[in-house]
């Protein structure tokens, strides 16, 4: 597992529990729920390729409630949600990789519709203001993109597909992705509401599935 595998699923829960708790202690209450030890040492562990697959202790976490707090209870029922095996048919994507990328690509479109105009000729258009507000997350997205395998772009960009309509079959989108990839990351990044599209794309693709919040 490398670090970026293990600092994305710590902070995936981490941000969707929100805990009052400063990020270096919420971040080793989780680690030590899913590895056994703190933060910084999974990390060098996950360098040295002697962390084990993350698991949720359920036997620790009252012992990690009384130090860290109760919400590290809720914190467990999200991890475990997204530790659990995914029935999509996709075999370089990852579940974890689609609410990562559900959750920035969300917060990005929220911050660019508080700055939309509403009045005068620029209405419904973007303000310069949202445009530079936005830019952070727009960023943050297409970095987020990039560190998947090429061909866990063409999964994500099939899934989209299914999800917005334009195809029924995910085998066809795939086979249809795949002939098309040059610029997949900044066309998906272009995409919006891409949150929408993958969360709808999952669910057809996999109706028993745990839905994709945030």
């Amino acid at each position: 597992m490398s670090t970026d595998s293990v600092s994305s699923t710590v902070d995936l829960v981490r941000r969707t529990v929100a805990p009052k708790e400063g990020m270096s202690k919420a971040r080793d209450a989780i680690a030590l729920m899913l590895y056994g030890c703190t933060f910084s040492t999974a990390m060098v562990a996950s360098t040295q390729g002697k962390l084990p697959a993350a698991r949720v202790d359920r036997d620790a976490l009252e012992r990690l409630s009384l130090k860290y707090g109760t919400w590290v209870f809720a914190a467990s029922d999200v991890a475990e949600e997204l530790l659990a095996p995914s029935q999509l048919p996709c075999k370089a994507l990852s579940y974890w990789d689609i609410v990562d990328i559900c959750r920035i690509a969300e917060e990005r479109d929220r911050v660019l519709m508080d700055h939309v105009e509403t009045e005068g000729e620029f209405a419904g258009t973007m303000s310069f203001t949202g445009f530079r507000a936005g830019m952070p997350l727009r960023n943050a997205l297409q970095n987020r993109l990039a560190k998947l395998a090429p061909e866990a772009l063409i999964e994500l960009k099939a899934i989209v597909w299914i999800g917005r309509g334009d195809a029924s079959r995910y085998d066809a989108a795939l086979s249809h992705a795949g002939q098309h990839t040059a610029g997949d990351v900044q066309y998906l990044a272009a995409k919006a509401p891409l949150h929408k599209y993958l969360r709808k794309g999952v669910e057809k693709l996999n109706r028993g599935a745990a839905s994709i919040n945030r």
